[in-house]
């Protein structure tokens, strides 16, 4: 996080006089509160804590976020998990993750460290001119990341390099296979491969010009990773990356695919792109959560 993201934070805390409003719903958004909430009988906690005691001085992508959604005089108790949430907790929990499945109900998800995972910009170079491969950057330590590494090295469409700490690094202390979205950008194929949870670059790929390409994902956040459909959103690989040679090359000779694919893509993460409003929704998802506790 860079310094103007905390006085950002910190002067709109401090001076900060009217809670949040409330925008008017459309359908789609009361989809995404029943998908963020799915708990339907009341419920008792265990071992609660008060809303205003989440420190600020710890994992501050979180707890900024958290401030951006409750009011610092809110007391209720309720249970919440900073990080990333690769599990369901016995008890109903905020979080900013959960693992995709039927037995998620107790991860309640909030828009939490918005400052990485809700990360936009603009492109302006258009699919048709950017290059005709795939590109990754990213930190190499979880062995699905190690068997992607692997299998993209010899491939004549792939760019991929590991940018973990123990890559050598240049005179500015970046990893020398460093590579700025930006760059990333001129590649019409970009992969959002997941970490400890969800691919962080997947929502900003989306909003781009270019395509992610992936497996089908594990996890999900509260930019409903879960529902997204391969074929309409991203351009699905298998989990153990065996066919993504045959994978580009077969979508490199369909660009009216491409086309709609891309427009979905953009169509679907452009529902998350207000901040304000993602914090204004939060809000009603804990509401809904106060609302069942007994």
């Amino acid at each position: 996080m860079y310094i103007k993201d905390h006085l950002s934070f910190w002067i709109d805390f401090l001076t900060r006089t009217e809670p949040l409003s409330v925008p008017k719903l459309n359908e789609q958004d009361y989809q995404r509160l029943d998908h963020y909430f799915k708990i339907s009988t009341p419920f008792q906690l265990n071992a609660g804590v008060p809303v205003n005691h989440v420190p600020l001085i710890k994992k501050t992508g979180y707890a900024y976020d958290w401030y951006r959604i409750f009011d610092r005089s809110d007391n209720r108790a309720c249970l919440y998990l900073f990080g990333d949430i690769q599990y369901t907790p016995e008890q109903p929990t905020f979080c900013k993750s959960r693992p995709l499945g039927s037995l998620n109900d107790n991860n309640v998800l909030l828009p939490l460290n918005t400052v990485r995972h809700l990360k936009f910009m603009d492109d302006r170079l258009p699919f048709e001119k950017k290059r005709n491969n795939a590109v990754w950057r990213g930190a190499v330590y979880k062995d699905h990341r190690k068997k992607f590494l692997g299998s993209t090295q010899k491939s004549p469409f792939c760019d991929v390099c590991d940018t973990s700490l123990h890559t050598p690094k240049n005179w500015l202390g970046q990893s020398i296979n460093f590579l700025s979205i930006e760059e990333q950008l001129k590649s019409k194929f970009i992969f959002a491969i997941e970490g400890n949870d969800v691919a962080s670059n997947l929502k900003w790929i989306m909003h781009s010009n270019s395509i992610p390409v992936m497996p089908r994902p594990r996890f999900e956040t509260w930019a409903c990773e879960g529902l997204l459909v391969a074929g309409q959103h991203f351009i699905e690989i298998a989990d153990d990356f065996s066919n993504i040679d045959d994978t580009i090359e077969y979508y490199l000779g369909q660009p009216k695919l491409l086309a709609e694919i891309n427009t979905e893509s953009k169509q679907f993460i452009s529902q998350f792109t207000e901040l304000d409003k993602q914090f204004a929704l939060a809000k009603i998802v804990a509401d809904r959560y106060f609302a069942m506790v007994v």
